[in-house]
Parts: structure tokens; sequence; C-alpha cells
């Protein structure tokens, strides 16, 4: 139990987000996600053996013969005169619907999960906010803290199935997908496969690295213009009194040009 806890403290420390999505204090929703990860192992399995599937059906017509189908027609081929053919296409649909069936299952397993992790993140930082002091508040607009908060919920829950339903069954697959390359192929090929991930990954993380900061400043102003849009309207009497409604408009439109510059930046 000691080694397990030891090698559990030391993947949550390098990965924080398993202390969210492996709740040693809930040995159910450890249950949800080992069930979950198994349908999203069958599933894949399933769409990987589809192709193979379909070959066999495509071998089973060319052993039988083109001019023998043409002659009994194709549907006497596929209810008796061609058995194989038959089972073939049978098991063709019948993994077609597995697959789906598995992805499903694994979707509805995991959304256990993920509620579960979502509302522990956002109690921890409601948590976190009545913590600080009142300087922090009273210097801070109240949209800005709101627009945070939601940002931050959204974009843990974004992270959250990117990981779960995106990095996890592309790393599965690529696993797959390579192995049976090497069982089929030989290790040319499957070379070729995971030289051409490993480079458009670190690509894509130098891509990321480069993007970060323009991402970082357009997170910054979009915060600060959902604060001033909440407090200009929460204020609206104030701005009325003196007349400023020209001036409020000017600010916000200012935050809108420079959140537009920032975006076509980032897709750059």
């Amino acid at each position: 139990k000691q080694q397990y806890n030891n090698l559990a403290n030391f993947f949550t420390s390098q990965v924080p987000m398993l202390r969210y999505l492996w709740p040693r204090d809930n040995p159910s929703l450890q249950l949800y996600l080992v069930a979950s990860m198994v349908f999203m192992y069958l599933g894949n399995w399933f769409s990987l053996k589809v192709p193979f599937i379909l070959q066999g059906a495509i071998d089973s017509i060319a052993a039988t013969g083109f001019n023998n189908l043409k002659t009994g027609g194709v549907n006497a081929a596929l209810l008796g005169l061609a058995d194989p053919i038959r089972t073939a296409f049978i098991l063709y649909g019948c993994a077609r619907t597995a697959a789906v069936v598995c992805s499903e299952i694994k979707a509805s397993l995991f959304a256990h999960v993920s509620q579960n992790v979502l509302k522990k993140f956002a109690y921890q930082i409601f948590c976190h906010l009545h913590a600080l002091d009142s300087a922090f508040h009273l210097t801070t607009p109240s949209g800005v803290i709101s627009v945070a908060y939601v940002r931050a919920v959204r974009g843990f829950q974004t992270m959250l199935l990117e990981i779960v339903f995106s990095i996890a069954p592309a790393i599965l697959d690529l696993a797959m997908v390579s192995s049976v390359l090497y069982h089929r192929f030989g290790s040319r090929f499957s070379s070729i496969t995971l030289l051409t991930f490993t480079f458009y990954l670190l690509y894509t993380i130098w891509m990321t690295q480069f993007r970060v900061k323009l991402r970082q400043e357009l997170v910054e102003v979009d915060n600060k213009r959902n604060g001033f849009l909440i407090d200009s309207i929460l204020n609206h009497e104030v701005v009325k009194l003196f007349t400023n409604e020209k001036r409020e408009i000017q600010r916000f439109d200012s935050y809108l040009q420079r959140i537009s510059k920032l975006s076509i930046d980032c897709t750059y």
C-alpha cells in the first residue's frame, strides 16, 4: 500500500490532472474511469478490425468468382449461394455497430467522472476566492472575477475531454496501428508511422510554445473586456448621470479591436 501511495503521489505531482481523474477516496469513480478506458480500448479494437473484415468480404467475393455472382444474382449469392460472403458482411456490420456502441458506453461512463471532477474543481475555485483577502476583491473588478471563473471551469472541462477523448485514443490508436504494421509489413512501415507521429508531436509542441504568449495576452484582454462590460452595465446609472455613454462605447470598441487583432495573430 505504501508503494502504491508513493507511486500515486509521483504521478499526481508530475501530472496534476490525475488528482482529479483518479480520486483515491472514491472507488466508485475509479471503477467508472477504468470501465470507460476498457470500452475505449474495445471501441478502438473493433474500429481497427473493420477494414480487415471488409478485406475478408472482398476476398470472399473474389474467391467465389464474379461470374457466379452475376449468374445467380448478388442477392442470391449473399442469401445462400456464397455463405462466406454473407458471414463476412455480417461480421463487418457487427464490428461497425460494436465500435459505435463501445464509444457511446465510454462517453456515458466517463460522464460520471467528468461531472464529479468539474464539481470538485469549481468548488475549490470558489473556496479559494473566499480565502483571498479583501484587498484582492477591492482592487479586482467583479466582472473580471466572474469571467475568469467561468473561463477556468470551461477550460478545465475542455482539457479534461481532450485528454480522455482525443489524446488517449490517439496514443492507443498509434500503438495498435504500429503493432499491426509491424506484424504484417515489418518494422519499416511501423518505424515510418512512429517517426511521422514524433515529428508531428514535436512540431505541435513548438508551435504551441510559440503561440502561448499571444494566447495569454488574448485571454487577458478578453477578461478585461468582459469585466468592463459587466461593470459598465451594472453602473449604467452613473454613466448616464455624467453622460459618459460615448466614452464607454469607445473604451469597449478599443477592447474589441485589440481582441480582433490578437485573434488574427493566433491563427497564423
